[in-house]
């Protein structure tokens, strides 16, 4: 459901390819890591490309991971944000409060170690395997689909193709949504071949296929017993982690489309 976006329609001076060492297991907080290159866009915004990282970049309406870069003579970076470009570098932008002077960038060939600001990428985490189980219940329930969704890391929402509505639904999905939460069901993630993944009824649940061309593997994210979805985004370890969820608004998008929002308590 959530794949990153690229960037596109630029020419690159790195042949980088960033590793995501939590791509399997998203409850890595810190990874060690060395600067393969750095820069600065046209808007100002300055960032350093690691070889590997723990942070998951923004895509598929998730927001990014901010955390810190702390290097092995003792600098420390606040990564605000990163963003995976269509090379394969994953872009950590560094926060504006840093300022614009020289040193204000790791540079290729610092080494040290990055690490998630926990507290702010557990609720990114939280959001996201919410939204994989009200996705999940809105299919079993009513087999529609997914036309949008976005988290802000403090709340979340999710948009689906509904032929019909009525107010009633809202509070059966809520229902529904917290008996399977209340499982404490475990996420797996782990890859497949994608002639193999394609093979599971279902895989994909919003009505375009957002999966990149050419995949050699695919992704899944599976919530034992509730739920398998070929996914890129980063996740609770059960849903003992997700805390109970409430659909907080129901907008008309539509003929035939409801934007439902949720809170985690």
């Amino acid at each position: 459901m959530s794949y990153p976006s690229h960037m596109h329609g630029r020419c690159y001076n790195t042949l980088v390819q960033t590793e995501i060492v939590s791509l399997l297991n998203p409850s890595v907080r810190e990874c060690e890591a060395r600067v393969a290159d750095s820069g600065a866009l046209e808007t100002g915004e300055r960032y350093f490309i690691p070889d590997k990282t723990c942070f998951f970049p923004e895509g598929g309406g998730q927001p990014s991971d901010a955390g810190f870069f702390k290097t092995a003579d003792g600098a420390e970076f606040r990564v605000a944000r990163c963003k995976k470009r269509d090379d394969g570098a994953i872009l950590h932008f560094i926060d504006a409060q840093q300022g614009d002077a020289p040193g204000c960038t790791p540079e290729a060939g610092d080494e040290g170690s990055l690490i998630l600001d926990w507290e702010y990428c557990h609720k990114i985490r939280r959001y996201h395997t919410a939204l994989h189980v009200l996705c999940a219940v809105i299919w079993r329930e009513f087999g529609v689909k997914v036309t949008g969704s976005q988290s802000r890391g403090d709340s979340a929402r999710m948009d689906f193709g509904f032929p019909d509505w009525t107010p009633e639904y809202a509070a059966r999905i809520e229902a529904k949504v917290n008996e399977a939460v209340a499982t404490g069901a475990p996420v797996k993630i782990y890859s497949l071949p994608a002639i193999e993944a394609r093979k599971i009824p279902d895989l994909i649940r919003t009505d375009v296929d957002l999966l990149p061309e050419g995949l050699a593997e695919i992704r899944i994210v599976e919530i034992e017993g509730i739920d398998v979805q070929a996914d890129g985004g980063p996740h609770v370890s059960s849903l003992a982690e997700v805390g109970e969820v409430r659909i907080v608004k129901v907008k008309n998008k539509g003929a035939g489309f409801r934007r439902l929002e949720i809170a985690l308590a």
